[in-house]
């Protein structure tokens, strides 16, 4: 999420300020699962809070100074499980737009992987759990390689949580559907279904203030929501192949690399334009991108995932990153981002960002359907895609999200702002462009 204000006095390096967001869009998705929105058991294993912010850190009802998706790192930060440390509990406006963003995402990776999807590369993962949330279904898909990109300062943290935890570990090779049915997967137990059809996902805590009432929807308790999983030193299951793990850590601790998952320390600013395949099967040349091209195959399917992480880009510099993207034969690219700040709204949030140090040289685009242009821009060369779509989150809650599961949202947390909700939601959209036939059905 956007992080609030910084209180007068403190200065911080625009990088830094960057970097941060993983740990506000992670306590935003913390907040959802804490209160029942989503379920992720992973984000324990993965996600430590900060030390809490100081007290002059100021809130903003609105969503303008705070938001619900800046990024992790540079992205995504999803997921949450039970509570760690010190997580403010956050408005009701900010946990429905998170819950939207998550149901929206979770539903265009599920149409990737009907479609026949081979290969994902998130752009700023954070503290995302994605990976172990597919995984972990009864019956993953086909996955042939899942790729996370963040700063190298996001990526060691992670590289040595992932080593700590069997549990983590046990997936970076799995290939083969899990023989549990007690693992949740992305926003609830089992996949986001269609729009038609109702969602079932995490059901408050017991005890919780916010707990359902009796005649909601219900699943069944959380087998990782025990103490030894909190901390994964504290599990007797050992590390399976001990000696030989599934894994290898490179570039200083930056850098873990598995049959399944890599993880790649990466600034997607030192990317330069992209040149002309030198072969036929060649990606092109863009800067440090071009080293994914021996973890990569052109020829299968594959989905880019960015979350929030456009906006901190200037133009040129994203537009060559979709470019690259582009020249694989099928390709789906998903951006998540903000549109429309030319207002008040938008003005509010920008001056709340200087004050952490954060700028938004690509947040530019006034509308949903300018951000799915750019998946079509001439510009973009032979990496331009075939067809694109968007949705902000307010049509997502009015024609995705299962009217089912907006009844059950409704009974965790009351929210009487709907004009609010919706001002805010129409200021955040999920955007993807296509590229092959089978890709085309994949959407919202």
């Amino acid at each position: 999420m956007l992080p609030p204000a910084r209180p007068k006095g403190t200065t911080i390096h625009s990088d830094d300020a960057i970097r941060e967001t993983d740990d506000d869009a992670a306590a935003s998705r913390l907040s959802a699962v804490n209160l029942g929105y989503l379920t992720d058991p992973f984000l324990p294993l993965i996600y430590k809070p900060p030390r809490p912010r100081p007290t002059g850190a100021s809130r903003f009802r609105d969503g303008s100074g705070t938001g619900f998706g800046a990024g992790s790192g540079f992205g995504a930060g999803a997921g949450a499980g039970p509570s760690l440390g010190v997580t403010p509990r956050k408005p009701p406006l900010i946990n429905v737009g998170t819950h939207h963003r998550t149901v929206a995402l979770d539903l265009v990776v599920d149409r990737f992987f009907k479609e026949g999807g081979r290969q994902v590369v998130s752009l700023g993962a954070g503290s995302d759990t994605r990976f172990w949330r597919i995984m972990a279904r009864d019956d993953p898909p086909d996955l042939a390689h899942y790729v996370e990109l963040d700063f190298p300062h996001l990526t060691a943290p992670k590289a040595q949580r992932i080593a700590r935890s069997p549990k983590l570990v046990s997936l970076l090779s799995r290939r083969t559907p899990v023989a549990s049915s007690s693992t949740p997967s992305d926003t609830a137990r089992g996949r986001i279904p269609d729009p038609q059809t109702s969602v079932t996902a995490a059901t408050p805590r017991a005890g919780s203030s916010a707990a359902a009432p009796s005649s909601s929807p219900t699943a069944p308790p959380n087998p990782l929501a025990s103490t030894r999983d909190l901390d994964p030193a504290l599990d007797p299951n050992p590390s399976p192949s001990t000696h030989h793990p599934p894994y290898t850590i490179s570039k200083g601790g930056t850098q873990l690399s598995s049959p399944l998952y890599t993880l790649f320390p990466l600034d997607l600013r030192d990317a330069s334009s992209p040149s002309s395949p030198s072969s036929p099967g060649s990606l092109g040349s863009l800067g440090s991108l071009s080293s994914l091209e021996g973890v990569l195959d052109p020829a299968l399917p594959t989905l880019f995932l960015a979350e929030c992480v456009l906006c901190y880009m200037e133009p040129q510099e994203s537009e060559a990153v979709i470019s690259w993207f582009g020249r694989f034969r099928e390709c789906v690219g998903v951006i998540y981002e903000m549109c429309g700040l030319d207002d008040q709204f938008g003005t509010v949030m920008r001056r709340n960002l200087a004050t952490r140090g954060l700028s938004l040289p690509g947040a530019v685009f006034p509308t949903p359907k300018a951000q799915a242009g750019r998946f079509l821009a001439d510009s973009l060369g032979p990496g331009v895609f075939d067809r694109a779509g968007a949705k902000s989150l307010w049509e997502i809650r009015e024609s995705v999200v299962p009217p089912t599961e907006l009844r059950r949202i409704s009974r965790i947390e009351h929210l009487d702002e709907i004009e609010e909700l919706r001002l805010v939601l129409s200021h955040y959209c999920v955007a993807w462009g296509t590229r092959g036939e089978r890709m085309a059905r994949v959407g919202l």
